[in-house]
């Protein structure tokens, strides 16, 4: 098979050596079905994918020719997997998808909506419920990664080694001098709680930031047992 690329090049000359060649070789490769394939209702085409989207490509059974939003998230590829559904994703596993979305926009051809009233009215084309409702809980996100990318500069994450069932942990100094190790722990909109060992410059704990059991509040260094909210 020739790659597209290869397969222009050679449209490209017969082109510029004979006129009637050039005709039945343009009208070759526009008798190609185009590829497409949609996220979160927008349609791409894919056709400069064609090895990746068409045929035997690694996503061809997957994502041609519809909607599997779901399967960005969830890299599940079966046929009850590739499917547009998004009910039940977390905030974090939307952001995963409007990622490769965003990557199509990007690479690819926009080529319109998939107006079949899931993502977009069949008959007006606009927005629908869902898509108000994603693109919502998407802000919120944003504004959520950005107040913990903000947390962790101002109280960076530990240094780690772990070794069998515990975790050594560290702050290193910095200007404002030494820092501790503590268990933080926080909520997500979603009221999901995570850890992480964050290193903080005073010696201050709550149910929001613990130490670690048997550790002194003033030590720099804790041996902590594994998966004890070092993150």
């Amino acid at each position: 098979m020739v790659a597209p690329d290869a397969l222009a090049r050679r449209v490209d000359r017969a082109r510029r050596s004979d006129a009637s060649t050039w005709t039945r070789a343009r009208a070759a490769l526009r008798r190609r079905p185009r590829v497409w394939l949609a996220v979160l209702g927008e349609c791409f085409d894919v056709s400069a994918g064609r090895r990746f989207y068409a045929g035997d490509g690694d996503y061809a059974t997957c994502f041609a020719g519809r909607d599997a939003s779901r399967a960005f998230a969830t890299g599940d590829f079966s046929e009850s997997g590739c499917v547009s559904d998004v009910s039940g994703l977390t905030d974090g596993e939307l952001a995963a998808i409007r990622g490769w979305r965003d990557f199509m926009r990007d690479k690819y051809r926009a080529a319109g909506v998939l107006a079949n009233g899931e993502f977009y009215d069949a008959e007006t084309g606009a927005a629908t419920a869902l898509t108000l409702e994603i693109r919502a809980r998407l802000e919120r996100y944003d504004a959520g990664a950005a107040a913990r990318e903000q947390r962790a500069r101002m109280f960076p994450d530990c240094d780690s080694t772990s070794d069998g069932d515990f975790v050594d942990v560290r702050c290193r100094e910095d200007d404002s001098g030494p820092r501790y190790p503590r268990n933080e722990t926080t909520t997500d909109a979603e009221g999901r709680a995570s850890s992480r060992c964050a290193c903080y410059g005073d010696l201050g704990v709550s149910d929001a930031r613990r130490a670690y059991p048997g550790c002194d509040l003033t030590s720099t260094r804790c041996r902590a047992p594994l998966g004890a909210g070092v993150g």
